[in-house]
């Protein structure tokens, strides 16, 4: 069972980039923000691994040595750093490896609360060492010409809602932020704003050179 988080925590993301694809960031931001305040937002790799995941993302990049296992360790020395000096109680660990079982396990055993975020055949340990654990799709683009909306998160699919009401040629991320809390009470600040939360959503959203965004998926 997830432990109750009361209050407005404090959540550190930290995702491992050489195995999870950047398509993927938006789907962990909104989740990650389901916790609480995302202070921390950070994807690990080595150099080499770490072009897919551009700045746009609104995540830090940690690059790291080239060597097995680098970017897993600095992940993990980071998180203890988080907690114990840190004071951070929240972590999402974006990973299918099972190396972070340990990890996982030593947050949630130390009162922690510890959510990951992976494939759908992610290490079972990893999976049983969270409080929760959330299989992603690995071709979220692909899915959502398949399934559409099924797969969305529930901003996800108002924001569609929104747009395909109004049409082309849409409206700037301002307007959809002012649109969506009026209607629904959503705060863009819990995931970076409006601009970054529809930037890394490019499998649903495209946005014009005047900076309106419409749909792509229709």
């Amino acid at each position: 069972m997830a432990r109750e988080i009361t209050g407005v925590a404090r959540v550190a993301l930290l995702i491992d980039g050489e195995n999870v694809a950047s398509a993927q960031a938006g789907f962990i931001l909104e989740r990650a923000a389901a916790l609480g305040q995302v202070d921390v937002r950070r994807v690990y790799g080595c150099a080499e691994r770490m072009t897919q995941w551009s700045a746009d993302t609104g995540l830090a990049r940690v690059c790291t040595a080239t060597g097995k296992n680098s970017a897993d360790m600095r992940l993990c020395v980071d998180a203890m750093d988080l907690f114990l000096r840190a004071g951070y109680r929240a972590f999402v660990i974006a990973s299918s490896d099972g190396d972070f079982t340990h990890l996982a396990t030593y947050l949630r055993e130390a009162g922690c609360h510890v959510e990951g975020i992976g494939r759908a055949d992610a290490s079972e340990n990893f999976r049983a060492a969270c409080h929760r654990f959330t299989a992603y799709l690995e071709t979220p683009s692909e899915a959502g010409r398949l399934v559409g909306e099924a797969i969305l998160t529930r901003t996800e699919r108002r924001v569609v809602a929104l747009l395909r009401q109004v049409g082309r040629p849409g409206l700037t991320a301002e307007e959809i932020g002012n649109r969506m809390k009026a209607s629904h009470g959503t705060e863009g600040h819990s995931f970076g704003g409006w601009a970054n939360y529809l930037a890394t959503r490019r499998q649903l959203f495209v946005r014009d050179g005047n900076g309106r965004v419409s749909l792509r998926l229709v």
